[in-house]
C-alpha cells in the first residue's frame, strides 16, 4: 500500500509540474505590421527574412493562450547576434523595429517582464 501511494504521489507531483511548464509554454506573441515590409522581406511569429540595411515595425500583441496580456507586463525583443539583426522598441507601446544588419542568421528572444517566452529566427541576406 505505501509503494502505491508513493507511485501515486509522484504521479501527481509531475502531473503538476508539467501542467506549470506547459502553461509557461503558452506565453508568446502576435505580429501586427506597423510598417509595410519591402518585397523581399517577411515578418511572421515563424521567421523573419530582412535583407542588409531593411528596417521593418511591427506591433507585438502578448498573448496568453489566445487572451491578451495585461498591459501591465513588460514585453522586450532581444537579438542573439546583433551583428546580423537588431531589435529596438520604438516609441509606441509594443511596437518594434527588426533590422538587417549584416548577411547570416540570427534569434529574436522575445521576454515577458524578463523571462524568454519565445524565439524567432532571423535570416538577412545581402541586397
Amino acid at each position: 500500500m505505501k509503494t502505491t501511494r508513493k507511485t501515486g504521489m509522484l504521479g501527481a507531483i509531475a502531473l503538476c509540474l508539467a501542467s506549470f511548464a506547459l502553461a509557461g509554454c503558452n506565453d508568446h506573441i502576435d505580429i501586427r505590421d506597423a510598417t509595410t515590409p519591402p518585397l523581399a522581406s517577411r515578418v511572421t511569429v515563424d521567421g523573419i527574412e530582412l535583407k542588409v540595411g531593411i528596417a521593418v515595425g511591427f506591433t507585438a500583441s502578448a498573448k496568453h493562450g489566445n487572451d491578451e496580456i495585461s498591459k501591465d507586463r513588460v514585453v522586450e525583443l532581444v537579438s542573439d547576434n546583433p551583428l546580423v539583426a537588431g531589435a529596438s522598441p520604438t516609441v509606441r507601446d509594443r511596437e518594434f523595429v527588426v533590422y538587417g544588419v549584416h548577411k547570416g542568421t540570427a534569434n529574436i528572444a522575445v521576454l515577458f517582464d524578463g523571462e524568454e517566452v519565445q524565439s524567432i529566427p532571423v535570416s538577412v541576406s545581402d541586397q
